[in-house]
C-alpha cells in the first residue's frame, strides 16, 4: 500500500487518481486509506519497540519479512507473557507490471464494492443509499450501483 508518489505495481497498491472518480474507485481508495493507515499505526508500535524499525533496514526483502514477523511475534509474546507496563520498557518487461497492477487494483475495487463491502462505505464516499434501494451492478470488471 502506498501513496500517489509511489509507482503502481502488482505489490504496491496506490490510490486512484482523485480527477473524476467513478464510485467504485471512490470506495477503494478509501479503504485503502484505512488498510494504510492499520499498517502504519501497526509500524509505530513495533518502531517503538524494537529500534531495527527507526531507520532503513538493510537486509534482502525476504529478510525483512523474517524480521517484521519475528518482531511481531515477539511482541504479542510480550504483551501476553509479561507484567503490565514491563513489556513496554523493553527497549521485467517495461509496461507489463503496471497492467497487472491495474488488474489487481480493479479486481479489488470490484471486490469491495461487492461481496466485500461494509455498510458504512457509502455513506463516507457521500453516495445516497437511503432514499432508494440500490443494486450493484458489474460492467466489464467495474461495479455501479444502480437504482
Amino acid at each position: 500500500m502506498a501513496d500517489e508518489a509511489f509507482p503502481l505495481k502488482t505489490y504496491i497498491m496506490k490510490p486512484y487518481a482523485h480527477r473524476g472518480l467513478n464510485t467504485t474507485e471512490r470506495i477503494f481508495n478509501y479503504r485503502l486509506s484505512r488498510a494504510r493507515r492499520i499498517v502504519e499505526n501497526a509500524f509505530g508500535i513495533l518502531a517503538s519497540r524494537f529500534r531495527v524499525f527507526r531507520t532503513q533496514i538493510m537486509f534482502q526483502p525476504h529478510k525483512v519479512e523474517t524480521v517484521v514477523l519475528a518482531a511481531t511475534v515477539l511482541h504479542n509474546f510480550l504483551r501476553v507473557n509479561c507484567p503490565k507496563g514491563l513489556a513496554d520498557t523493553l527497549p521485467t518487461c517495461p509496461g507489463r507490471h503496471n497492467l497487472d497492477a491495474k488488474s489487481v487494483r480493479n479486481n479489488y475495487a470490484t471486490y469491495f464494492q461487492n461481496e466485500g463491502q461494509v455498510p458504512w462505505q457509502w455513506k463516507i464516499i457521500g453516495f445516497p443509499t437511503n432514499s432508494f434501494n440500490l443494486s450493484i451492478c458489474t460492467v466489464f470488471g467495474f461495479a455501479f450501483a444502480v437504482r
